[in-house]
């Protein structure tokens, strides 16, 4: 029987692997290690850094940095340890220090690193800043253990700083990524449950964590997390992507249903821990629009991999579907925002929105909303607006007013499947799927 010749995959892929994979392991550096991986990164100039999580044959990790012009090859690798732990003084790091994250800080003028401190107390959150990655002055534990996978937003929200991580207790339901706010960089609270890992079959479910920090895009923060999965011939770390709203990072707009990078690759599946990809840093070409991800294969080596700005924040990773058209519920009204929709401007207008009403019903997320209601945006006359429940008919006719009730669980069900999210209706974004 003829077959077309099909290729490996069906599915887009963001990400594409450097071929010269990988861009570093421990026999590129200076002095003996183990294995190098897990790098935070950034651009200083016209030099590319990055900070390697470098573990020896004791177990223990220390920081070094390798720098680049083009942050693939020529590497400079400091000959030795660039920041080491100091049990003496900061008996939390008496098991070494690990993944760090890099954020640049402007009203500062420094560069904040989030790392993990690891003792027999478990690991934590710890903190340092540098402006030069040569010197650099410990700011201390921001949160006890068991904490990790933490990272600072490059600014303020209210007057405070706010950084993500990732906090496990015993008898807890899950891993989940949280939100918390400090004015200082030490004193920390206003915890918030960003995302919940989710349950089941899923790929992210019960263990998340954030990857690299938090990137600022047009379309809002983009976040990329790391999802274990865990089988029967191990732990898998894959890769989803999710987006918060630029003025409240408590405000997730949208969050990728499937996995969109996961270890496939030799370097990526064997290792001394299988199947990993966990990137620590991300750096956006604003010139080309290309993001470097800089991760650690298998906790082995480093690698590299690339993408398009334009493509990850719309997407979220959603079945690559681009999300272009939506209104925004701010402040006991409806904006427009942004729009890529190519109807005339008659089929705009409000009397003309029932002409395309079932079309765009079949396309569009409905969100539950506290008041027993449903918000359906229609783009068509740019208006927000919840239906009650029990409402027969969801023409534009039928539309009333969203009322903000703060944040509430609920299930968005998009294109029959149903998904569980946490809205927050004051800021409700919906946008029409076209593939």
């Amino acid at each position: 029987m003829h077959r077309d010749a099909q290729p490996a995959s069906l599915y887009t892929e963001l990400f594409q692997r450097h071929p010269n994979n990988p861009i570093l392991t421990a026999r590129d550096w200076p002095y003996p290690a183990h294995t190098v991986f897990n790098p935070g990164a950034c651009q200083v100039d016209n030099e590319t850094v990055l900070l390697v999580r470098v573990e020896d044959r004791r177990g223990h990790s220390h920081l070094t940095a390798a720098r680049s012009n083009d942050g693939v090859s020529n590497w400079h690798i400091d000959r030795h340890p660039t920041l080491a732990a100091d049990p003496k003084r900061c008996s939390e790091e008496a098991w070494g220090i690990e993944d760090p994250r890099l954020t640049w800080v402007e009203e500062r003028q420094e560069w904040l690193i989030a790392y993990t401190a690891f003792s027999a107390s478990g690991p934590l959150v710890s903190l340092a800043r540098t402006t030069d990655f040569v010197d650099f002055a410990r700011l201390g534990p921001v949160m006890p253990p068991e904490d990790k996978d933490a990272a600072l937003f490059p600014r303020r929200f209210g007057g405070r700083y706010a950084m993500i991580h990732r906090p496990v207790s015993a008898g807890s339901s899950g891993a989940h990524i949280w939100l918390s706010f400090s004015p200082d960089l030490t004193h920390w609270g206003d915890h918030h449950i960003l995302l919940h890992a989710r349950r089941g079959a899923w790929w992210d479910a019960n263990k998340i964590g954030l990857s690299p920090p938090p990137m600022e895009t047009p379309e809002g923060w983009l976040l990329l997390y790391h999802g274990v999965r865990h089988t029967a011939g191990g732990c898998l770390y894959r890769l989803g992507l999710a987006l918060l709203d630029l003025d409240d990072p408590r405000r997730v707009l949208h969050r990728g249903d499937e996995w969109v990078f996961a270890p496939e690759e030799p370097y990526e599946r064997h290792g001394d821990v299988n199947g990993v990809v966990f990137p620590g840093g991300w750096i956006l070409d604003k010139a080309t629009g290309v993001i470097r991800i800089y991760y650690g294969g298998a906790d082995s080596c480093v690698a590299l991999a690339t993408a398009r700005s334009a493509t990850c924040s719309p997407m979220c990773g959603s079945a690559l579907l681009r999300r272009r058209n939506r209104s925004v519920w701010r402040r006991g009204r409806a904006q427009r925002v942004e729009s890529d929709w190519t109807a005339s401007a008659a089929s705009r207008s409000e009397p003309g929105c029932s002409r395309v009403w079932s079309e765009y019903r079949a396309m569009e997320p409905q969100i539950c909303h506290p008041s027993g209601g449903l918000i359906d945006a229609c783009d068509m006359c740019w208006k927000s607006t919840a239906l009650t429940r029990g409402a027969k008919s969801r023409s534009p006719a039928n539309c009333t007013p969203a009322v903000d009730r703060g944040p509430s669980p609920c299930i968005i069900e998009q294109r029959g499947v149903a998904r569980s999210s946490h809205v927050w209706p004051s800021v409700v974004s919906n946008r029409v799927l076209r593939a």
